[in-house]
C-alpha cells in the first residue's frame, strides 16, 4: 500500500493528513483487509497546566477595573488568566472521534473486487446504522470563539439570523442538541457528522459517547460533538448530522418526544448549507518595539506566538499574520503623557513604511503597569492611517496573559470597535446586549478557546472590549462587529505595500490634551482619512510666494484616552510653506519652520529633506 503524507500550516496549526491508497471499489469503498482508508489529524501540542491557568503578576485591583490610574488606561489585574477557571471546563480526555473521506481520487485508486459487510467499514452511506431509538435531535450548534445555533427546534437558523458568522478554513467544535424519551437506557451512541464539500469530496466523522442525559452543552461531556480542523470547514459546506445505535437495541420507554422515523438526524434525509461564506479572513499586525523612559520592551519570539495565539483565537479569523518590524523605535518622549507621544511614533513610522491599507500597526513599550491607547479605525481605505495602536506591557506581564488581553484590546479598538460596558470603560456603546446588575458586559452566549479547547461560561466571563476582570473573551456582539471590518479588509489586494501615491498629501497631526493649548504636533505624508470637521482648531498657512489660506481641521476617535486627535491636510508640499499659525482652544501657535515637523517621517521614509528653510 502506498501512503503520502501532506503538512498543511493553517493559522497556527500543523494538520497532517495521511492518506493511503488500497484496493477500493467505484464507490471509493475499501476491501474488508488491513488497507482501509483513514484521515489521520493531529493538533500541534500546546503546554497545559492542570487548569489552564496562566496568572499574571500585576497588581490587584478588587473593582474590576482595569485601569490602574484615573486616566482611562486599560491597566492591570489581579490574575491575567485567560485559560480555565473553576466554572470553565476543558477537555481532560480525548473522543472517541474519526474521520473518513471519499472522493472520485480514492475511487481510482485501486481494483474494485471484493465485497464489503463490516459496519465499520469506510462508506458512502452514513446512516448506513440503525438511527437512536428514543432520541430527538432538536438542534445543532457550532462555536469557532462563541456558540452559533445553526439548527433549533429541528429547523434551519437562517445566516442572517444568527448571532454571528461562521469563517471559513478555522477550527470549529459542532455540537448536538437531544432531547431523551422519559424511561431512557443509556447506551454508547455514536454521532456521525458528515460532511459535503463544495469539491465534491465527503467527510464522514464519528464521535461515540456514552449517552445518559439529555444534551448538556455547559460542559465537554454533556452532548455529541465533533472537533473540525481548519481545512473541514470549507467554504459552501453542506452537512448532515444522525445520532446511531451502536448495538441492537430495543427501547422499553415511551416515545413521547420521539417526532418521526428520522428524528435522531438533522435534516431527515439530505444535507442543509451550513452557512459558512467562502471568503478569506485574516489579519495583519506589524509589532513596533518603542523604547520608553530608555527600556526598551521585552519581546521575543515565544511572546510572537503567545500573541499570535491569542488573536487566532478571539478574532474572527482563518489567519493572523503577526510580525516584528526589523527596527525599534528610541523615543526620549515616548510614555510621558500616557501613551499618546508613543502613538505617535507608531503612526509616523506607518506612513513612512507605507504598508497596504489593511496592515495595523501596533507599538509595544514597557512600564510598571499596563494600558493602551489607539485609533478607532472604520473599514475603508483611507482610513489607513489611522490602523495604529499602542500598548504599555509591564515586566512580567507576558508570564500570565495580561500583555495579549491589553493589546488584543487595543487592536480592537483600531477594527473599528468602541468600549463595550464596565468598571468605567469610557464612551461605552449604548446597545450591547448582556449586561449583569452591575452594568458590565458578560459574553452572552458560551465562549471556546479553539486551540486550548476550553469553553467559557457566558455568564462569568467579561467581553474583552470593557475594563472588567480578571476573565475576558470575545462576545457575540463584538465577534459580529469584527467580523464586518475583517471581511472588508480581507476582501482587499493582500499586497505588502501601499504603491499607490496618488491622492496622499502632507497631513499636519496633532494631539492636544484637555486645558492645553499646546499639544504635540507632527507632519506625515499618507491619504487623508474621511473625519467630521471641528472648531476646537482654527489653522491658517502662509506660502513662500505670499498667499494665506485657512485650511480646515479635522478630529478623529480615540480609544483608552482623553487625548484629542486633530488633521489638517496641507495645501501643498511643506517644504512650500513660510508659517503655520493654530488656534487651540482660543490660544495661538506658530510653527516658523514647518519643515521641521516632517523631519522625524522623513527621516523613517529616507528622505532628505532639509531641516532648515
Amino acid at each position: 500500500m502506498a501512503c503520502r503524507s501532506l503538512i498543511f500550516s493553517v493559522a497556527l496549526i500543523t494538520m497532517t493528513v495521511v492518506s493511503c491508497a488500497g484496493d477500493t471499489d467505484p464507490s471509493g469503498m475499501q476491501n474488508d483487509d488491513d488497507s482501509k482508508s483513514s484521515v489521520s489529524q493531529t493538533k500541534s501540542d500546546i503546554d497545559e497546566d492542570d487548569n489552564n491557568d496562566m496568572s499574571g503578576s500585576a497588581d490587584d485591583d478588587d473593582d474590576g477595573d482595569t485601569g490602574d490610574d484615573d486616566d482611562g488606561d486599560t491597566g492591570d489585574d489581579d490574575d491575567g488568566d485567560t485559560g480555565d477557571d473553576d466554572d470553565d471546563n476543558t477537555d481532560d480526555n480525548d473522543d472517541d472521534e474519526t474521520t473518513e473521506s471519499s472522493s472520485d481520487e480514492s475511487s481510482e485508486a485501486g481494483s474494485t473486487d471484493g465485497d464489503d459487510d463490516d459496519d465499520d467499514s469506510d462508506t458512502d452511506d452514513p446512516d448506513d446504522r440503525e438511527l437512536a431509538e428514543g432520541l430527538t435531535l432538536t438542534g445543532i450548534e457550532v462555536n469557532q470563539a462563541v456558540a452559533i445555533r445553526i439548527a433549533e427546534d429541528r429547523k434551519v437558523v437562517p445566516v442572517g439570523s444568527r448571532r454571528a458568522p461562521l469563517v471559513r478554513d478555522r477550527h470549529a467544535l459542532v455540537r448536538a442538541i437531544y432531547d431523551l424519551e422519559s424511561g431512557w437506557t443509556p447506551r454508547e451512541l455514536e454521532g456521525r457528522l458528515t460532511l459535503h464539500h463544495k469539491s465534491g469530496d465527503v467527510e464522514v466523522v464519528r464521535s461515540t459517547m456514552k449517552v445518559e442525559e439529555k444534551s448538556d452543552l455547559s460542559k465537554f461531556d454533556g452532548t455529541i460533538e465533533w472537533k473540525l480542523e481548519p481545512e473541514q470547514m470549507s467554504g459552501d459546506l453542506e452537512y448532515s448530522v444522525g445520532i446511531f445505535e451502536t448495538s441492537a437495541f430495543a427501547s422499553s420507554g415511551s416515545n413521547d418526544v420521539i417526532r418521526g422515523a428520522n428524528s435522531a438526524r438533522f435534516p431527515e434525509t439530505g444535507t442543509e448549507a451550513m452557512g459558512v461564506p467562502d471568503k478569506l479572513m485574516r489579519i495583519e499586525v506589524m509589532v513596533v518595539k518603542i523604547s520608553v523612559n530608555g527600556q526598551m520592551p521585552v519581546f521575543d519570539d515565544a511572546n510572537l506566538e503567545t500573541l499570535k495565539k491569542t488573536i487566532y483565537e478571539q478574532y474572527p479569523i482563518a489567519e493572523a499574520e503577526i510580525t516584528f518590524r526589523d527596527e525599534p523605535v528610541t523615543s526620549a518622549s515616548c510614555g510621558s503623557d500616557n501613551g499618546a507621544t508613543c502613538l505617535k511614533e507608531v503612526e509616523k513610522i506607518r506612513a513612512a513604511d507605507a504598508p497596504a491599507p489593511h496592515v495595523y500597526y501596533m507599538g509595544l513599550g514597557s512600564e510598571a503597569s499596563v494600558g493602551g491607547i489607539s485609533n478607532v479605525a472604520p473599514p475603508n481605505m483611507n482610513s489607513a492611517a489611522r490602523r495604529a495602536s499602542f500598548a504599555f506591557v509591564g515586566t512580567g506581564a507576558w508570564e500570565g496573559a495580561l500583555a495579549v488581553r491589553i493589546v488584543g484590546h487595543e487592536l480592537g479598538h483600531a477594527n473599528n470597535h468602541r468600549h463595550t460596558p464596565g468598571c468605567n470603560a469610557a464612551g461605552a456603546v449604548t446597545d450591547y446586549p448582556y449586561l449583569d446588575s452591575m452594568n458590565r458586559s458578560m459574553i452572552g452566549v458560551q465562549g471556546y478557546q479553539v486551540l486550548e479547547h476550553v469553553l467559557h461560561d457566558s455568564e462569568t466571563t467579561f467581553d474583552i472590549m470593557c475594563y472588567c476582570q480578571p476573565k475576558l473573551r470575545t462576545s457575540e456582539y463584538t465577534y459580529q462587529n469584527w467580523s464586518e471590518v475583517v471581511e472588508v479588509l480581507s476582501s482587499w489586494p493582500q499586497y505588502r505595500e501601499d504603491t499607490n501615491e496618488t491622492g496622499k498629501v502632507d497631513i499636519l497631526r496633532g494631539f492636544v490634551k484637555p486645558g492645553e493649548n499646546k499639544g504635540d504636533w507632527w507632519i506625515v505624508r499618507d491619504h487623508m482619512p474621511t473625519l467630521p470637521k471641528t472648531n476646537k482648531v482654527e489653522s491658517k498657512v502662509a506660502t513662500r510666494d505670499g498667499q494665506l489660506m485657512n485650511l480646515p481641521v479635522y478630529i478623529a476617535e480615540m480609544a483608552d484616552t482623553d487625548v484629542e486627535s486633530f488633521y489638517i491636510a496641507l495645501p501643498s508640499d511643506t517644504g512650500d510653506l513660510a508659517t503655520i499659525d493654530l488656534n487651540i482652544h482660543g490660544d495661538p501657535q506658530r510653527f516658523d519652520r514647518p519643515l521641521r515637523l516632517r523631519a522625524d517621517f522623513d527621516r523613517i521614509a529616507g528622505y532628505s529633506s532639509p531641516l532648515e528653510q
